[in-house]
């Protein structure tokens, strides 16, 4: 049986897709379907990873037939056969699977939640119950690091981006936007206030940089579904400008409201500008890979 051959029964019989097997091997699924028509043979170190993946061996793998089964060897005579030597017992602790431990992002989760909780107790004796809001970022970014499976760093950094993000329009007014009048900004407009937008401009930045290249190796470059999604994106971005142009009376009339408005109008803009960039890394991965596997 031909190895390509091989391959495809045995990630059928594991129940993976192509689209599976592709990011378990961090590759392309277009090199998936190049192994198995045979256009092209993978390298060793992905031959290794299959074997592991589909639990064979690589002979198998490659000559696409299990090993023969050695023939039994007859019982010795029990008057003549040797007795065997005793084993000792084995320890505890091989003879017991040991519970996995903790990731580092849970061992995070619950040094927040300590601190919540310390920090709760003090606040309630220096500011009393409305003191507990000042640990509720804390407290929301150890439980996403605790009980998060997957992504749960980039989960909590968002999480405590977009809590800042709040805090900083309604208590202060300073947006990230300010930056685009950084060479129009005087001193009666306080450039501290200019300070802080940069510094929530420089955070998003890293955000995004950081969730694209997270998500990179995520699902496949140039599919249907990461169209729509992409033409969604530029929609919700342009959707999101539109606070911005509201008639005078549309503005009276949303009163306090306007500045929700506006806050979840940045809020989809950045969504937009997110989800844009992880294409991009997505397809620079991609194109690296078919550049690397053709050579």
């Amino acid at each position: 049986m031909k190895l390509g051959e091989t391959i495809c029964r045995l990630r059928t019989k594991a129940g993976l897709s192509q689209n599976d097997l592709a990011q378990a091997l961090e590759v392309s699924r277009q090199s998936v379907s190049k192994w198995e028509t045979g256009a092209s043979v993978p390298e060793l170190d992905k031959l290794v990873k299959m074997a592991g993946l589909f639990g064979v061996s690589l002979d198998e793998l490659v000559k696409g037939k299990a090993p023969e089964p050695q023939p039994e060897q007859a019982p010795a005579c029990p008057l003549t056969a040797a007795p065997a030597p005793a084993q000792a017992p084995a320890p505890a602790s091989a003879q017991a699977p040991t519970a996995p431990g903790r990731t580092p992002a849970q061992k995070a989760g619950i040094g927040f939640l300590v601190f919540s909780a310390a920090a709760a107790l003090l606040s309630l004796l220096l500011f009393g119950a409305l003191g507990i809001f000042l640990i509720l970022p804390a407290l929301v970014a150890g439980l996403i690091l605790l009980f998060c499976k997957k992504h749960p760093v980039l989960k909590a950094c968002w999480t405590l981006f977009l809590l800042l993000d709040v805090y900083m329009d309604y208590a202060t007014g300073i947006r990230a936007s300010a930056v685009l009048m950084t060479f129009r900004w005087s001193s009666q407009l306080n450039y501290a206030r200019l300070a802080m937008a940069w510094v929530l401009f420089l955070m998003i930045a890293a955000l995004v940089a950081g969730t694209a290249f997270a998500l990179r190796k995520e699902g496949q470059s140039g599919s249907k579904k990461q169209k729509a999604l992409m033409a969604a994106a530029v929609l919700v971005y342009f959707a999101g400008q539109i606070p911005a142009y509201l008639p005078q009376q549309l503005r009276l009339m949303l009163g306090g409201f306007l500045r929700f408005v506006f806050l979840i109008a940045s809020w989809a803009q950045l969504w937009a500008v997110t989800v844009l960039a992880v294409f991009l890394a997505r397809y620079l991965f991609c194109r690296k890979q078919r550049e690397n596997q053709a050579l």
